[in-house]
């Protein structure tokens, strides 16, 4: 056969091949007449109790001309899935997609659904989508359908019985959903269904509720809190504090409570949260306290502990706060992510107060003169023997032995005065007189900066990085710049204690009264 023959013969059998195929298009079998009334439900399996519900509904109406597919109850044990779907999807006079927004599980399954049911339309069949969903917004996929929103703001007690309310007040196009299956039930059947809707309405929207049962709606702790995000760190055994950079974050309220100005924090967008560095924290809580922040350091080293192996939890202690209770910082949980940061929640527990019974304007000056008392007893009255424990002439295990037996005792002097209100010059001043101030503020200022030298140089000791006499010598510095300002603290306590204290007022103009049995001469 020549070459223009064969081409002839073969353009043939293409044109014949494309009419045969034109042929079986143009005949393809449309869907068989019936009269079931079938609905197909569209779901996520976290949204079944919503679909079994619906599905029960529309069932009742009539069984034998309702087929509804719930695919959960529908597909029998190793059934081509699929297969059984895709046959659902094009018999179905109904499409109903059901929408919540918590689906845990793929949803695209839904969409591939919606796209089957769309294409399977053959001409002059009239074939309805909706879309239930009590979201803001369905899902892109299911935009296209009608939809029946429901909204729970018209009032939840409500819902929970099917009296003394209107489906129209939570979802006004739901009934739309059982109209149209009465009006199919017209067509096929010829006959009228009662209208129920609105009681079907009712009962799709306590499904829908009743579904939402583990959904927070409110959420908010019991205590004031901040949290404090670590950035990813390689090695933490090298690391000695908390990272300046580290975000900590809180509502307005607990920042005040810290006493944090509230022009401080920067709101974050969106959000009733705020946020400020640990270094600004730190810097902002230690000028306005005119002191070491105890509660700062017991939370860097809590954290500090917990990421370093062999590192024991400091004993736990409390603080006043901005409005003068007493508080507990207390971690509670931490959380690791995975690019490295680690995040830690610290709650301001309310603490019992640590004050002798009475009111303040006795028990402070008491405490405080108490904690003057200590620190002469310590560092006035016993000044020899003290000399005598840290002399350059002591063996080095003794040495080391007083030099950390001194440490633990600034620290827990710190603390506990801390606890009692003392170590916050701010609030120290709310509790005493005005004309105080002057004295309460120096008092500050010397403490401070002579508690930082002799702490750093008795860290050095430790860390053999100062000598004896270096350690001798700050501590004999320290007990001269602070003994003369808690001698000016003592007095100012004493008068404010002699004021408020009736007996000591009346002692004070009393005569003086002879303690001796034997009679007067």
């Amino acid at each position: 056969m020549s070459k223009p023959a064969k081409e002839k013969t073969a353009k043939k059998k293409k044109t014949a091949k494309k009419k045969k195929t034109a042929k079986k298009v143009s005949s393809r079998p449309r869907r068989e007449k019936s009269d079931k009334i079938n609905v197909f439900i569209s779901y996520s399996h976290d949204d079944f109790p919503i679909a079994q519900a619906l599905s029960q509904v529309i069932s009742n109406m009539d069984n034998a001309a309702f087929h509804v597919f719930l695919d959960a109850e529908t597909i029998e044990l190793g059934g081509d899935w699929k297969a059984e779907i895709a046959r659902a999807v094009k018999e179905a006079d109904i499409f109903i997609a059901i929408y919540t927004g918590d689906q845990k599980h793929v949803f695209d399954y839904c969409g591939f659904e919606v796209g089957l049911f769309t294409a399977s339309e053959s001409p002059g069949m009239k074939r309805r989508m909706f879309c239930i969903y009590d979201t803001k917004d369905p899902p892109t996929i299911l935009a296209g359908l009608q939809g029946v929103q429901i909204r729970y703001d018209a009032g939840e007690k409500l819902l929970k019985s099917t009296e003394r309310w209107m489906s129209d007040a939570f979802a006004p196009r739901m009934k739309a959903v059982f109209a149209l299956c009465n009006e199919l039930y017209a067509q096929r059947r010829g006959g009228q269904l009662e209208d129920r809707s609105e009681i079907k309405a009712r009962e799709i929207i306590q499904a829908f509720y009743a579904n939402k049962g583990d959904e927070v709606v409110e959420e908010r702790p019991l205590h004031e809190r901040i949290s404090i995000t670590l950035p990813a760190v390689t090695d933490w055994e090298t690391m000695t504090g908390i990272p300046p950079t580290s975000r900590v974050l809180g509502t307005i309220a607990s920042f005040n409570l810290l006493g944090v100005p509230s022009a401080v924090p920067q709101r974050l967008k969106d959000q009733e949260i705020y946020a400020l560095e640990w270094k600004d924290l730190a810097e902002i809580l230690t000028k306005r306290a005119g002191n070491v922040v105890p509660w700062i350091r017991y939370v860097e080293a809590s954290i500090m502990a917990q990421l370093k192996a062999g590192v024991a939890q400091p004993p736990p202690l409390s603080f006043i706060g901005e409005d003068l209770k007493p508080y507990r910082p207390i971690i509670g949980r931490f959380k690791v992510f995975r690019n490295g940061t680690r995040r830690y929640y610290v709650s301001l527990i309310p603490t019992l107060e640590r004050l002798f019974p009475g009111r303040d304007e006795t028990s402070f000056p008491l405490i405080g003169l108490i904690f003057a008392a200590r620190f002469w007893f310590k560092f006035g009255e016993e000044r020899q023997k003290l000399r005598d424990q840290f002399s350059v002439d002591a063996v080095e295990n003794a040495f080391d032995l007083e030099v950390r037996s001194l440490d633990s005792y600034l620290q827990r002097m710190v603390i506990e005065a801390s606890e009692y209100g003392l170590a916050d010059q701010t609030s120290m001043k709310k509790f005493m007189k005005a004309e105080d101030a002057a004295i309460i503020d120096h008092f500050f200022a010397v403490w401070k900066q002579s508690y930082d030298v002799l702490c750093t140089t008795l860290k050095g000791w430790v860390d053999r990085k100062v000598n004896k006499p270096q350690v001798a010598d700050a501590i004999d510095r320290f007990a001269n710049d602070v003994l003369p300002q808690n001698q000016k603290f003592m007095t100012m306590m004493f008068r404010e204690l002699e004021t408020q204290l009736p007996l000591l007022n009346a002692r004070r103009r009393a005569p003086a009264v002879s303690l001796s049995t034997e009679p007067a001469p």
